[in-house]
């Protein structure tokens, strides 16, 4: 299939994007869609393609890239290559765009982004993923991707996109333990209370623009409902994507807590309590947080 036919027919399906907020339960929320059929991939897959930032790079996708885009597709080398050929032809253009998307400001950056054909790179990659991973419909999840909103909208009108959210004081802690426990993840889990504050408060004010912006298409889900409440608030969350309610999304049939030592209730039942933060920070400092 030519790269236009594709994207003309990717542009009626309605995938759905994970879109932040990072350590906020993100991976959980990956895991409970990928129970129902419509998501259900042939092998649990909690890869993130990160195929938004990669696609600015798309002239000449580096190493590290071609990881969490293989990655994604379940390392289904055809597909990636399809995916790759597809694509081909229109480098020059992309490598010219992606030259503009370095020198102009912000606010032109989704335009130029579009007009260089950097949407027909979205849109065949999740084509080709949607056969490697063998669904019905795509789910993928790139926590702090909130800041593409617009563009992954024009790319598919009809996505549905969720944004997880947690207490800030949770969510920050959440990264001071990954930081302790995995020593890989520490040159981006190490922050400091202001970083973390400041970033947070960013993605914040972009998910609540979005949600001003396309109510239809965008919804803010806050982490204590779903691990308090969590067959409401899934039942609730099915409705938003126009798919039946699973009680097996909720259910954990053989929960392995510690299975992954990094994220240790990431295969367990679900629970509203998996850690007390003052492990990690002192009260002073979460007043701090909090009033910040």
């Amino acid at each position: 299939m030519r790269l236009l036919d594709i994207s003309r027919t990717e542009q009626s399906t309605s995938p759905v994007f994970i879109v932040g907020e990072a350590r906020s339960g993100t991976s959980i929320l990956y895991r409970i869609l990928q129970k129902h059929p419509a998501f259900r991939p042939r092998k649990l897959n909690l890869w993130e393609s990160r195929i938004m930032r990669c696609s600015e790079r798309a002239a000449s996708f580096r190493p590290e890239d071609h990881r969490t885009l293989r990655g994604y597709m379940a390392g289904d080398d055809e597909r990636y290559n399809a995916f790759l050929e597809s694509i081909a032809p229109l480098r020059p253009l992309f490598a010219a765009g992606e030259l503009m998307l370095r020198l102009v400001p912000e606010r032109f950056r989704s335009s130029v982004w579009f007009a260089s054909g950097h949407a027909l790179v979205v849109r065949s990659y999740f084509h080709h993923a949607r056969e490697a991973r063998g669904v019905r419909r795509v789910l993928e999840k790139t926590p702090n991707q909130v800041g593409y909103v617009r563009q992954l909208l024009r790319c598919y009108p009809k996505a549905r996109l969720i944004y997880i959210h947690r207490h800030p004081v949770d969510v920050y802690t959440s990264y001071v333990r990954r930081a302790q426990v995995d020593p890989k993840a520490a040159s981006w889990a190490r922050l400091t209370p202001s970083t973390f504050a400041a970033r947070w408060a960013e993605n914040t004010t972009l998910a609540l623009n979005a949600k001003t912006r396309a109510p239809r298409s965008f919804l803010m889900l806050r982490y204590e409902d779903l691990t308090e409440n969590p067959e409401a608030t899934v039942r609730s969350l099915c409705e938003f994507l126009g798919e039946p309610f699973d009680p097996d999304m909720i259910r954990e049939r053989k929960p392995r807590v510690g299975l992954r030592k990094a994220d240790p209730h990431l295969f367990g039942e679900l629970t509203a309590t998996t850690k007390d933060w003052r492990d990690y920070i002192c009260p002073e400092d979460a007043a701090a947080l909090q009033k910040r």
